[in-house]
């Protein structure tokens, strides 16, 4: 999965808390921190659909902040590609 032009390092699986915050985990680590912070756990395969239905305020980052692949209030592109893992 490439989003607005970046490959997304992903362990499978993104955080959402059922709005509009959206993070990439890139580690069992991170899905476990952010299911500590009350998120849900989601495949990365739901990523795409799970953004379009989210409020306009949504963005995606990973979980660490490192990296923000969509800033908040801007359309994300996705296109297909292998995850990387």
């Amino acid at each position: 999965m490439i989003i607005n032009g970046k490959k997304v390092k992903t362990n499978g699986y993104f955080a959402y808390e059922g709005c509009h915050k959206m993070y990439v985990c890139e580690s069992d680590a991170d899905v476990e921190m952010m299911r500590g912070y009350g998120y849900d756990i989601l495949p990365i395969a739901e990523l795409p659909k799970t953004y379009k239905r989210s409020c306009p305020l949504k963005f995606i980052n990973s979980a660490n902040l490192k990296t923000t692949y969509c800033p908040q209030c801007r359309e994300a592109k996705f296109s297909e590609s292998e995850v990387s893992k």
